[in-house]
């Protein structure tokens, strides 16, 4: 048995900008994770259905035979305790978890102090933003900035739903 990549990143990072024209203003923030790997556990439950899952993937066309010796997916056997079938940890679930986010994007607009000036209010601003636009990755799960629990699982995709987008249309009213 040998250990096979490690959860923790060789380089974590983000970006942040700001920029403003007149009364617009224009937000930025971006995260990026390299170097880690990520165990697939998900794989197990799609490509190998004697574990448990409900479907087996296109993947297990290309698993190794005699006649495919070069492959990187484990034999496919579909019934009995084999090695691809018996949950056996290999480099076949370890994947590179890399990733690239654009985090939040928001663009805002301050309405002029004299436009309502005779409204009573400090400032009113009209703002859209969106979370989680765009995630550049290799990793074939879900989500590659995998969640866990404490130490046990930590770098393990357990099939956690993934970080979904979210858009906003708001404003703000300063009294």
């Amino acid at each position: 048995r040998v250990a096979l990549g490690s959860p923790i990143p060789d380089f974590v990072g983000g970006l942040s900008m700001n920029l403003k024209y007149k009364n617009f203003h224009f937000d930025l923030y971006s995260t990026v994770s390299l170097g880690n790997e990520i165990f697939n556990l998900g794989r197990t439950r799609t490509d190998f259905y004697t574990n448990g899952g409900g479907a087996i993937s296109t993947r297990i066309l290309d698993s190794w035979t005699v006649e495919n010796r070069d492959a990187e997916i484990p034999i496919f056997e579909d019934i009995g305790s084999s090695f691809s079938t018996k949950m056996e940890s290999s480099s076949y679930f370890i994947e590179d978890g890399s990733y690239f986010r654009l985090q939040n994007i928001t663009l805002s607009y301050n309405l002029p102090a004299h436009l309502i000036s005779n409204w009573n209010i400090g400032g009113l601003r009209f703002f859209m933003a969106i979370n989680n636009l765009l995630t550049i990755t290799k990793y074939s799960g879900f989500d590659p900035s995998v969640g866990g629990q404490s130490d046990t699982n930590f770098g393990i995709d357990l099939g956690n739903v993934p970080i979904t987008t979210g858009y906003l249309l708001g404003a703000n009213l300063k009294i």
